[in-house]
């Protein structure tokens, strides 16, 4: 029988990354986000024009909005995103109230309900949660719609 040697662990040796190789994965990181944001740029400005022209019809399609709304979220990182979701989102709470209220909550289980991630800050704004409640049980009653949300 061949005989096995079992290795301590400071006999074992350890592959480590040369400063180079980190140098290389951190460039090409930044280089990533650069990308990434460029998108977000050119994502929002299309954003834009897809949620003005929703509301400005009086669209009532929430298929539409909720499409619109998955692939928002990915963005929500980027100011402009994040203020198109918010007001897709206020838009589609006076057709879908439910459906509304399932996508800020999906936004902060994404993102933090407070911007505590350090990603997509919120400058001390949240969704009003209070209010979305409010006025989910004033429609519920029959209140009729008072301000904007």
């Amino acid at each position: 029988m061949a005989k096995i040697e079992v290795l301590s662990r400071s006999r074992v040796m350890k592959k480590k990354a040369t400063p180079g190789k980190r140098a290389v994965k951190i460039g090409s990181i930044h280089a990533l986000a650069t990308q990434l944001q460029e998108l977000a740029v050119q994502a929002g400005q299309e954003v834009v024009r897809e949620v003005d022209a929703i509301i400005m019809s009086g669209e009532r399609d929430t298929n539409r909005m909720e499409h619109l709304l998955d692939h928002m979220l990915g963005f929500c990182f980027h100011d402009v995103m994040l203020s198109e979701f918010k007001r897709l989102c206020r838009y589609l709470y006076s057709i879908d109230p439910q459906a509304a209220t399932d996508y800020v909550h999906t936004y902060w289980e994404m993102w933090g309900q407070d911007g505590d991630t350090g990603t997509a800050p919120l400058r001390g704004r949240q969704f009003p949660k209070r209010r979305l409640e409010k006025k989910k049980a004033d429609l519920a009653i029959g209140v009729p719609k008072r301000g904007r949300l």
